[in-house]
């Protein structure tokens, strides 16, 4: 297998030849956690985004296509996953530094949760007063979280009648909370 280009590489994995997978993983692994050990600054990082890539590859036996080079392919998909991975790692920090500060600042006041469930009851008072059909529509859309979809299959009505539906009930749910919202702020 040392000897085939990489297309033909690629056509006899995709025959299910497991050499070629054993290729592919000696041509392009060692460059490859090169390249991720130099992004991540740690080697069992890296090593285990290279076998993620691989993991994946290999995943795509008999339906691998590859619309440029192998080595294009595979380094495009390391560099997707550590990209990934330092997404991850912002948010990651962002929530422990927002869960520090919330442990400093301590948790939710007596009054802040009264107020939190204040809000929520009046919310559930102003759904419920919405007409029978727009309620129901909105609850499927937010409480069940279905597709419009999902919503007009289930209520035997059309898309648009669900769409509607619910852009009317948020418009008028909009209308009569902004007021106790704008209230809720300021005490």
């Amino acid at each position: 297998m040392k000897h085939l280009l990489d297309a033909d590489l690629v056509m006899a994995f995709n025959e299910g030849h497991q050499e070629a997978f054993a290729e592919i993983y000696q041509r392009y692994w060692l460059q490859m956690f090169n390249h991720a050990r130099r992004m991540l600054k740690d080697p069992d990082q890296a090593s285990d985004a290279v076998q993620e890539v691989f993991t994946k590859v290999l995943e795509k036996r008999g339906s691998l296509v590859i619309k440029t080079s192998l080595a294009a392919f595979v380094y495009q998909g390391l560099r997707n996953h550590i990209i990934n991975l330092v997404e991850h790692e912002k948010v990651k920090a962002l929530y422990l530094q927002r869960l520090q500060h919330f442990q400093n600042d301590g948790s939710w006041s007596t009054d802040e949760r009264v107020r939190a469930n204040e809000l929520e009851a009046l919310i559930e008072k102003e759904i419920s007063l919405l007409p029978e059909k727009m309620r129901e529509t909105f609850i499927l859309s937010r409480n069940e979280e279905l597709s419009y979809k999902e919503i007009a299959a289930r209520m035997d009505i059309s898309e648009g009648t669900v769409k509607k539906q619910v852009y009317y009930a948020l418009k008028i749910l909009k209308g009569k909370l902004s007021f106790m919202l704008v209230m809720f702020k300021f005490f």
